[in-house]
Parts: C-alpha cells; sequence; structure tokens
C-alpha cells in the first residue's frame, strides 16, 4: 500500500527531475544512477569501508618536507636565484643564508664570548653538514651604526644544500652546542627562514588535532539542531572521518607517483575543506531525504527520490570545486602547482564518497536518523491521499495571503533592481579596501611570540637591524671595478642613505674586516655590497626598499663616478621575496582568469544556459572582492598588520568561487526546475524558497569551520580564516539567497537562453 501510494506521489512531482539537466535523457540517467545506488546499499557501505581500511594500511599518510625553505615558491629562472648562483662563482659564497644562529646578551657579550664564536667559527666545518660559518658581532665598524654595541653576534651557517630542512637545522644545533656554555643572561637561538618553516610545520602538527576535533564538535551541533536528531549528524561524522582519510592518503599516493611533496601547509585548509564539503553535501541529501520521509514516501523510496534531485547538483558541485582547484595550474609558483591538483584530487574523491554512500546511508536506516516526529509524519503520508499526476503545484508561500505576497515581491523586477544596486553597491564599496592590501612571505613574523626562531630573530632584531637576518646582496661587475676603491666607497655611503637602509657593509671596509675574496672578486671584475633593512626581510615594507633601491641603483652609480657599463645584480631574501610576490599577482591575473573560464563552461553544461552562469560568476567575483576587501579592512584592527601573505589571496579566490559553486548550482537548479511548472516569478520565489534555508545551514557550517583555520596559531592560517569566513557567510546569506535570484528575476528568461525551460507535457 505505502509503496503503491508513493509510485503515486511520484508520477505526480516533477520536481524529481535533476535541475541540472533539464531533458528527459538527464532525468531517467538521474533516476537510475539512484536506483542503483540505492539497491545496491549495504554493498557499497560494505565497499567504502574496505577501501577505509586499504587506504589506513597500503597508502601513505600526507605529510611534507623540503630542501630550502624557499624552494616551492621561488619563480624558477628567477634574477634572484641567478644572482646567487653568480656570486658563488664570483666570491665563493653568497652573503646570507636560510640558517644563523644568535648569541645577544643586554649587558654586553665578554671578550672570551666574541674569540669562543671566532673559534667555533674557524673549526665549524667539523660539524657534519655545516660548509663554514661567519660570525658577525655588533662591534664598531666604520660608516655603520647598529642599534646596540657590544651585544650581539649573528652567525650565518653555510649548510650542506643536499640536506632537507629537518637535516640541516640539527646540523646547525650541532654547531650551537659546540659552543661552551653561555654566561648568565645571554639568549642563544637558531633563526632563518629554514628553521622558521621548520616551526611553522611544528605548529601545524601541534594545532592540527585541536582543529579537528573542534571542527567535528562544530559539525555535530549545527546539524544535530538543524535535523533536531542524533543519527543525522552521525551519519555525517562518519561520512565525512571516511571521506577525509580517503581524500588525504589518495592525495598523498598521487603525490608519490608524481614525484611530488604536498606541502605540509595544506593540510589544514584540506581538513576544514574537505569536512566542510562533505557536511555541505550530506545535508544536502539529508533535506531532501527528510522532505520526501515527511510526505509519507517508504525508507527506500525517499532516498532514490532525493538522490535523482541532489545527485546531480552534488555531482556538478563537485566537479566545479575540481575545476575551479585545477585553474591553479595556470600559475608559475610550484606551490600552487602542487596545491591545484591535490585539492581537485581530494575534492573529486568527497564528491564520489557521498554520491555513493551518503544515498546508500538514507536507503539503509531512512526515518530512523530523523526522529520520530518524522518517523510520525511519514505515517500519516502515507494515509494520505496520493497526489494525482498532473495536478498543479502548490501555491507559492502556502498559508496567508501576505506570505505568498512577501514570498514574490523580490522577484518583481523593480524591487530586484534595487536588491540587485544594493547588493552590488555594498560589495563593491567594501571592495574597495583592497587597495590597502600590500603583500609579503614573512616566515619569521607569521610565527607566533614564543617560537624559538622568532625570539632569536627579535634578538638579532634588538642588536644590529631586523634585516641582518638577511642582507640584500648588491653585485656589480665590470672589468677592474676592484680598483676603484673611492668610487665604491661612495657608492656605499650614497646607498646607506636611501631610505628604509641600516647599514651597508662593503668597500669601505678595512681588508682586515673584509679579507681579499668577501668584498671584491679575486679576478677584480666584480665588487658587492651586503645591505641591511630597516625592515624583516621578507615583509612588505622590506620589498618595498628593495624595489625602490633596485630603481634607484644605477642612478647612484653614476653619482659614485663609476663608468658606464656597471651590471648589477641583486640577491637575498628580499630579492626572493620581492620575485615571489612578483609572480604571485602575475599568477593570480591568469588563474583567476582560468577559474572564471572553467566556472563559466562547468555551469553552462550543468545548466544547460550561457546567460545564467554569467550572473552566477558575477556575484562570486562580486562576494570574493567584497570579502577579500572587507578582510583588508579588518585586519589592522584583528590580527595586527596590514600585510597579506602572499598566498592567501589565490587560495581564498579559488576555493570560494568554487565553494560558492555548491549554492549557485543548488539555488540556480532549483529555480530551472521550478519554471518547468510556474511561471517565472513563482519560479524564483519557490526555488529561492526550499533552497535558502539548505543554503544557509551548509554556509553557517562552512563559514565556522574554516574559521577554525584560526587554532593554527600562524599568521597566514588566522589570514585565510578571516577571508574564508567572511566570503562564505556573504556567499551564502547575501549573494546566493538575494543577489542571485534577483538578477535571474531581472534578467528573466533571457537567464536560461539558448534553452529556455518548457512546461513539462503533464502541465494543464
Amino acid at each position: 500500500m505505502a509503496r503503491d501510494r508513493t509510485d503515486a506521489c511520484e508520477a505526480g512531482r516533477a520536481g524529481n527531475a535533476p535541475a541540472v539537466s533539464g531533458a528527459t535523457g538527464g532525468q531517467r540517467l538521474a533516476r537510475g544512477y539512484a536506483w542503483v545506488v540505492v539497491a545496491l546499499r549495504w554493498p557499497i557501505i560494505v565497499i567504502w569501508l574496505a577501501v577505509l581500511a586499504a587506504s589506513l594500511l597500503f597508502l601513505p599518510a600526507l605529510g611534507g618536507s623540503g630542501s630550502a625553505p624557499l624552494s616551492d615558491i621561488v619563480p624558477s629562472g628567477g634574477k634572484a636565484v641567478a644572482a646567487q648562483e653568480r656570486a658563488l662563482r664570483l666570491f665563493g659564497s653568497t652573503v646570507a643564508t636560510d640558517t644563523l644562529a644568535v648569541e645577544r646578551n643586554p649587558a654586553g657579550l665578554t671578550r672570551a664570548a666574541l674569540e669562543a664564536q671566532l673559534q667555533a667559527a674557524r673549526s665549524a666545518t667539523r660539524t657534519p653538514g655545516v660548509r663554514g660559518a661567519v660570525p658577525v658581532p655588533n662591534t664598531p665598524v666604520p660608516g655603520v651604526r647598529w642599534r646596540e654595541r657590544d651585544t650581539t653576534i649573528v652567525t650565518y651557517l653555510f649548510l650542506s644544500p643536499d640536506e632537507n630542512l629537518i637535516e640541516r637545522e640539527s646540523a646547525a644545533r650541532a654547531y650551537l652546542a659546540s659552543l661552551p656554555p653561555a654566561a648568565a643572561g645571554t639568549e642563544r637561538g637558531i633563526t632563518g627562514a629554514g628553521p622558521a618553516r621548520l616551526a611553522q610545520w611544528d605548529e601545524i602538527d601541534d594545532a592540527l588535532p585541536w582543529m579537528e576535533g573542534a571542527t567535528v564538535l562544530t559539525i555535530l551541533l549545527i546539524v544535530a539542531l538543524y535535523f533536531r536528531s542524533v543519527g543525522a549528524p552521525l551519519v555525517t561524522l562518519a561520512t565525512a572521518a571516511l571521506a577525509y582519510v580517503i581524500a588525504v592518503r589518495a592525495l598523498a599516493w598521487s603525490g608519490e607517483r608524481a614525484d611530488v611533496t604536498a606541502p605540509t601547509e595544506i593540510e589544514p585548509v584540506l581538513v576544514v575543506l574537505l569536512l566542510g564539503l562533505v557536511t555541505d553535501y550530506t545535508v544536502f541529501f539529508m533535506a531532501e531525504t527528510r522532505r520526501r520521509l515527511r510526505e509519507g514516501f517508504s525508507r527506500v523510496d525517499a532516498a532514490r527520490a532525493a538522490t535523482a534531485r541532489v545527485g546531480p547538483l552534488v555531482f556538478a558541485a563537485g566537479v566545479l570545486v575540481a575545476g575551479c582547484a585545477l585553474a591553479l595550474l595556470a600559475g608559475e609558483l610550484r606551490f600552487f602547482r602542487v596545491f591545484g591538483p591535490g585539492l581537485a584530487v581530494a575534492a573529486l574523491v568527497v564528491t564520489l564518497v557521498c554520491l555513493t554512500l551518503v544515498p546508500a546511508l538514507m536507503g539503509a536506516l531512512g526515518p530512523w536518523l530523523f526522529g520520530r516526529r518524522v518517523r510520525e509524519l511519514q505515517r500519516a503520508g502515507q494515509d494520505a491521499e496520493p497526489q494525482p499526476a498532473g495536478a498543479r503545484p502548490e501555491p507559492v508561500g502556502r498559508g496567508s495571503s501576505t506570505r505568498r505576497f512577501l514570498a514574490r515581491l523580490p522577484t518583481a523586477k523593480p524591487v530586484a533592481a534595487l536588491l540587485v544596486a544594493v547588493c552590488a553597491g555594498v560589495l563593491v564599496v567594501a571592495a574597495l579596501g583592497t587597495r590597502s592590501v600590500s603583500l609579503s612571505v614573512s616566515f619569521i613574523p607569521s610565527l607566533p611570540s614564543h617560537s624559538e626562531p622568532r625570539q632569536a630573530a627579535d634578538a638579532a632584531a634588538r642588536g644590529f637591524a631586523p634585516g641582518i637576518l638577511s642582507p640584500t646582496e648588491v653585485i656589480l661587475e665590470q672589468p677592474g671595478i676592484a680598483g676603484r676603491t673611492a668610487e665604491l666607497t661612495r657608492l656605499q655611503g650614497l646607498l646607506a642613505r636611501e631610505q628604509g637602509v641600516a647599514a651597508v657593509l662593503g668597500a669601505a671596509q678595512t681588508r682586515e674586516q673584509a679579507p681579499s675574496g668577501v668584498v671584491v672578486s679575486r679576478d677584480g671584475g666584480a665588487a658587492r655590497f651586503a645591505v641591511v633593512l630597516r625592515d624583516e626581510p621578507t615583509g612588505a615594507d622590506a620589498i618595498a626598499t628593495y624595489r625602490r633601491l633596485e630603481r634607484r641603483t644605477p642612478q647612484l652609480v653614476r653619482e659614485a663616478g663609476l663608468p658606464p657599463g656597471v651590471r648589477a645584480s641583486y640577491g637575498g631574501e628580499t630579492a626572493l621575496s620581492a620575485e615571489t610576490v612578483d609572480a604571485l599577482v602575475s599568477d593570480l591575473r591568469r588563474v583567476i582568469v582560468a577559474t572564471a573560464i572553467v566556472t563559466f563552461v562547468l555551469l553552462a553544461v550543468f545548466l544547460r544556459a550561457l546567460v545564467a552562469p554569467l550572473l552566477l560568476l558575477a556575484g562570486s567575483v562580486l562576494a570574493f572582492a567584497g570579502s577579500f576587501g572587507l578582510t583588508a579592512l579588518l585586519l589592522p584592527d584583528v590580527l595586527g598588520t596590514s600585510e597579506v601573505i602572499y598566498y592567501v589571496p589565490l587560495v581564498a579566490a579559488v576555493m570560494l568561487v568554487g565553494l560558492g559553486s555548491d549554492y549557485n548550482v543548488f539555488i540556480a537548479g532549483r529555480i530551472r526546475e521550478e519554471t518547468h511548472r510556474r511561471d517565472l516569478r513563482d519560479a524564483i520565489a519557490a526555488g529561492a524558497t526550499s533552497a535558502s534555508r539548505t543554503i544557509t545551514v551548509a554556509g553557517i557550517t562552512l563559514a565556522l569551520t574554516f574559521a577554525l583555520l584560526a587554532l593554527v596559531p600562524l599568521l597566514p592560517f588566522r589570514q585565510l580564516a578571516l577571508l574564508m569566513t567572511l566570503g562564505v557567510l556573504i556567499d551564502a546569506l547575501l549573494v546566493r539567497s538575494v543577489l542571485v535570484p534577483a538578477l535571474i528575476a531581472l534578467s528573466g528568461r533571457v537567464s536560461w537562453w539558448p534553452r529556455p525551460p518548457r512546461p513539462h507535457p503533464a502541465e494543464p
């Protein structure tokens, strides 16, 4: 009896067709897929459990390491890298390295401490992995004024380039351990970009379990409150855990096959992203299943009907997320070329799990997931008379005439035009905040204050200047230039007077202070300066100083009296960071264009239209621009800095556009579906109303999971947490719920050009 009523009800509901197809063949395909996954529900559950066990047993865990701290973010073939290679050929070494030992005593270092440092440097090669050490004390130097005097020694450690970061830090610590015990009140530590990046990985490892636990609790709480049951959040959590484990193991395995290592920095992002995606997709499935159960569908038929309707939407959303991730391949930085495919693999695995396991669980458990109230409504619905085929749909905003009027009001063109103007205006004004953004790399400042590399760097900055951690290397080449001591000394003075420069070491120092082969090359054809900047070497201010210095050096060379034809090149981490930021800006343009093209093409395929995808894409761009601008305005007050870590905008742009695709497909698909049986205004009102609550819950859940990135005590993750939280909330609560329906109402049936939906033959 229940099955007969279900079939009768099913025949009268055009809503079972997948919203993204709009064709009879697509409907049959969706229903066939739904029938198969629900019919094979028990084998599917067993198979996924077996895949989970196999992943844990045979696939590698996610992890990352590198041979140099900037190796995966520095653009290949950059001028700074070439300058460092030239310095090695001409002088036998670069000015600075990525690993330093710092010793500081505010009361002053004794002569014995200085002698011990010099002796350790002379015998540094006895320490495995150390190729050389150059100690620099803040003793008086002609033409140079440090912040303090005789309090600090910074030792540049030249380590084996064949070792990874962990091995290099171990060598640095062995060198530090070779020093005699320090006097009371003396600070000692290891710092530099290499140890700083290792410290970031340690902070991630420490915070990850807390973040995972908080994310799980957040998801459980929100899903439990939404469905008012215990079973629904447990199914969501079980699916999320299974999908996450399989996805990250598949990502690690695919990385090994491609001979690339996923950066450790992506793991916290993967945690919140994958758990958020699973929650979104599971909530979509379960919300539709619960609705069908309330209407009297049997357990199996409710799962099939919900799967046929939601499955194509989830498939479309998952493919869009993966496609946007692959758009990162349009960039040149290795970090993004690894992150993009990894994110795509993980998104596809999650989508596959949700498309098969969630419908199987719905078919197996049905009303037992949603509590007694749903079971009572299901029984009442089974006893009710089925809706005959071809019956008119229920009116929008059923109930009072006031509720129907309010549901239709935003679809009137004058009101829709006002809503579009207000929403777009607010987002454009917010986007103006991006004008204050400056990008940086900032490994050391990103660390918490208790971190050893941060504390050692602060000690070095107090004794010298922040730029002592990695002086900018300026190399001048011309035959016989080493003999032009007067001109080089004059140029050194000019460089020292430039804005943002703390000190310059070079030709003005005596040969005792700078032996042959250090300041000038042995063949006399090259000279170099070590420019110590006033700011942290990889920060935005230092990058701005470097760019200004690069522009002004040719003029300063002429003012110093050096002959024409002097070739200048620049090395050091500030130069590397400047090129990285420049490459990021270039990548951002290419990736945004690639993301827009991928998103438009996929939306056009799924929605079978050309205008609607443009409207949805415009909404996504406005959402990202507004959220990024708002983040830039809030950063100084919330995080105490206006600098944005270089990879945050690009990662956020791709993820926000990709995640917005979930809601794009869901709400636009529902509206298109409703146009088969209603006029456009009613279709927009009905589609937006039916989708808005689910989108709101999914959006709030996703925003809160991204907010938990702030549990990682590193600046880029807290910036990403703020940007993604604002972006998802703006997308779910403003763009998809208000702006997109208003845009569709304003453009009318042109939205679905060139194949606008037609009424079903069964409709009167």
